[in-house]
């Protein structure tokens, strides 16, 4: 995940692309969340899911207004607990810190 993500944000740097993060939490066993991010994202969306339970979702190609979109969806259909977000051109420490967790949550292999 943290390769993917350096990645697009080096691609999102070198274009002046758009790209955005969610982290979620849920309520539960979060099969209603799964269900929803494998029919409510794009393939070229990245979902990783921590040993505590939070989501991280990538929104490549995705500016806040879009992840405010994404989010109202979401929330219509899913019972989140909390959910944060950022856009890495217009709120890059923001991002930086929603991530920052992520190397210490992700489950080894």
């Amino acid at each position: 995940m943290r390769l993917r993500v350096t990645e697009e944000c080096a691609r999102s740097t070198r274009y002046a692309r758009p790209l955005s993060v969610m982290v979620l939490q849920v309520e539960g066993t979060g099969s209603t969340l799964r269900e929803w991010l494998l029919r409510g994202l794009r393939s070229t969306d990245l979902v990783c899911r921590t040993v505590e339970g939070d989501y991280y979702v990538l929104l490549t190609e995705t500016d806040a207004s879009g992840t405010s979109e994404v989010m109202k969806r979401l929330l219509a259909e899913v019972p989140v607990h909390r959910v944060w977000s950022a856009s890495f051109l217009t709120e890059t420490e923001r991002f930086k810190s929603l991530l920052d967790p992520l190397d210490a949550t992700l489950p080894t292999v």
